[in-house]
């Protein structure tokens, strides 16, 4: 579940990403609602917070995959 959350996040910014390369001003107050999936659930839940807030996790969540994916090269059998 830490980890599919942080994916999820991922996921679901490529929008707001999107947005802000097409030169148009991005407001970081902005306060943008999607619908993240529960893990264990067939409903998805409605989470809002501000475009910075939404940055801000997206960078939690990346460091996240990063870290799990160097413990795992690090536990591995396989030579690196």
């Amino acid at each position: 579940m830490k980890i599919l959350v942080p994916v999820a996040l991922l996921v679901l910014a490529g929008p707001t990403l999107a947005a802000a390369r097409d030169g148009k001003p991005v407001d970081p107050n902005q306060r943008i609602c999607k619908a993240v999936e529960v893990t264990g659930s067939r409903f998805t839940k409605k989470t809002c917070h501000t475009r910075a807030e939404w940055a801000q996790l997206d960078k939690a969540g990346a460091d996240a995959a990063d870290e799990a994916m160097k413990t795992r090269r690090a536990d591995s059998a396989w030579p690196q």
